[in-house]
């Protein structure tokens, strides 16, 4: 019989992974964490983009269009954030630091 563990976290609480560049909201509890493989590999590609947000707005003002969509300064913000938090993995994990060309 397996052990019954409190989980950390609860249903509805906003949380930030603490390697990973990402934010979101608990809305279900696994006993063990099993993400794919794809999953991982779409990391770099999602800082990459908040870069190049971040590039084409460097005061987070105005709008502009990237790859066909409107950005704005709200997704300014989350690009900063993706940014700044995969600086922080990239400083603890050189590999990491390489797959996000920082």
């Amino acid at each position: 019989m397996e052990k019954i563990r409190n989980a950390k976290f609860q249903i509805g609480q906003v949380v930030r992974h603490r390697l990973y560049p990402f934010r979101g909201v608990v809305f279900d509890i696994d006993p063990v964490f099993d993400n794919t493989e794809e999953w991982h590999q779409a990391i770099p590609a999602e800082v990459a983009f908040a870069q190049k947000i971040i590039a084409a707005m460097p005061d987070g003002s105005g709008a502009v269009m990237i790859d066909g969509k409107m950005q704005d300064d709200a997704t300014w913000k989350q690009a900063k954030v993706l940014v700044d938090l995969a600086r922080q993995v990239a400083a603890k994990d050189p590999e990491m630091a390489a797959r996000y060309a920082l």
